[in-house]
Formats: C-alpha cells, structure tokens, sequence
C-alpha cells in the first residue's frame, strides 16, 4: 500500500518536481515511536522530493539521490576546466559547505531524493539571479545555472576583506530548496528602489541585483540578542528578499527533536 500522498506537483520543461509526503511513519523502539506520535501530534510529516523526467534534465544536490526507477542516466556537471578551473570551484566549495560539482539527470524515469523533515520549497526563477543561504538548495532544471557569488561589501566590513561566498542560481526555469519553514511562513519582499533591514541572519534568499551589507546597528534600537554584535542585514535597491520571520523559533525547536529521536 502506497504511504506517500503528492502534496504539489509543478511543471517545467519535459519535467515535473514532485513533493510527497508520509502521513504516518511506524517507529522500530519505542523511544523513536514516541518521537513520531509527538511529531505527529505538532503536523511534522516526512517529505520526499521526486523528479518525474519526460525527456528534461534535472540537477542535484551531491547525495540527494535515494534511486532512480526507468530509463534515467546520471552525470556529473562543474562547468569550467583544467586545473586553475578545479582549484578555483574547489576553494569555492570549501567556503560555502556546498559541493561544486552538481549531478545531472536526464532521460524518462523518475528519480527520488532523500526523505526529509524540512520542507521542500518549488519555485520559478525568470532569467533573475538569486543568491541562496547555504546548504538550502536540492534541486533544478538544467537551464538554471548553479554558480557562486564573492560579496565583498560583506568581507570589508565583517570577514576581514575575504568576502561573502555564496551560492547563486542564474537563469530561467524551476528549482527546489529545502528549507526549515514552510513557504507559509516565509515573507516574499519585494523592493522598489528600497532598503530593508533585517535583524539577524533571517533571509534564506535575495535578487544579486540588491545591495547587501552586515552593518552594525548605530542606533541602538534593534535587539542584537540574534546577531550577537548588534549586526543587522541590509539590503538596498531593486529587487526581491525572501525572509522567515519564524527561523529563531525553528532553529530553537531543532535540539530538542534530534534529542528525542536519538
């Protein structure tokens, strides 16, 4: 009998993104029984991502993949070449967490991802680039280009001149992120010649068009309890932000469920 239940689907080209969900999950002690009836009893489910290939390419996060089922061959995409270019992706990965190195899946199959507690956010990009918070991303059409973006304006004031790597999607097309809240719980900003300021690390997305700075609050007026300095997040001209207003509480939640599942 079939656990899962589709939760969206969206469309790109000769691909569908699938969202699943498992309703129940059975525990195997009775330690982790418990942790899943109290995950139920707060509407924690399990997701599962699935790519559903009709002749389109798709790329992964490196270790997504759980199998594969049809016609469905697998390669590895970094993009660039010799050994200045592996050097460069190599030092690029190593500052953001993230592999530089993505799998491409192309064919007609369907290819299933790793389950996760995180929910899973399907979106379209529109030939914008989007800089993404680390370890968010899981998954795109092969028309999106994965990248990394230096911010300099951050290192001069915070890293001591080294900069801010980032990762970067570029292009047109649908992706996937994997995130800690909900798309419900996540304010979509969009700024018209504008500056937002952010208390602490809450956005988990932003256009490359805007104009980001860690700058120290000289007013005195916002809480410096998240940033720990006094630090605030600023972003200043055209373009869209993507901030969770609930992470603190989510990231408060986080040890308490891993505890009670160990």
């Amino acid at each position: 009998m079939e656990q899962r239940t589709l939760l969206e689907s969206k469309r790109g080209a000769g691909l569908s993104f699938e969202v699943h969900e498992y309703k129940t999950l059975t525990g195997s002690s009775m330690l982790g029984a418990e942790a899943l009836y109290y995950a139920r009893q707060a509407g924690v489910t399990l997701k599962q991502l699935a790519i559903r290939l009709e002749g389109g390419k798709a790329l992964l996060q490196p270790g997504a993949l759980q199998y594969m089922h049809g016609g469905v061959e697998m390669k590895v995409t970094g993009g660039g070449g010799g050994v200045g270019g592996f050097l460069s992706r190599a030092v690029s990965s190593a500052a953001t967490g993230e592999s530089a190195y993505k799998p491409e899946y192309a064919g007609r199959g369907v290819v299933w991802c790793e389950p996760t507690f995180k929910h899973l956010l399907i979106s379209d990009l529109q030939g914008d680039d989007l800089l993404i918070d680390d370890g968010v991303f899981a998954a795109c059409e092969s028309s999106i280009k994965v990248g990394r973006h230096v911010n300099k304006n951050v290192g001069a004031a915070v890293l001591g001149g080294e900069g801010l790597v980032q990762s970067k999607l570029s292009g047109a097309g649908l992706f996937v992120l994997e995130s800690p809240v909900p798309m419900s719980e996540v304010d979509v900003l969009r700024l018209s010649n504008d500056t937002l300021t952010v208390d602490g690390d809450l956005v988990m997305a932003y256009s490359a068009s805007l104009d980001f700075r860690i700058e120290k609050s000289t007013k005195g007026i916002l809480s410096s309890a998240r940033s720990g300095e006094g630090l605030v997040h600023v972003f200043r001209g055209s373009g869209e932000v993507w901030v969770t207003p609930t992470l603190g509480l989510h990231r408060a939640f986080e040890p308490v469920v891993v505890g009670a599942t160990k």
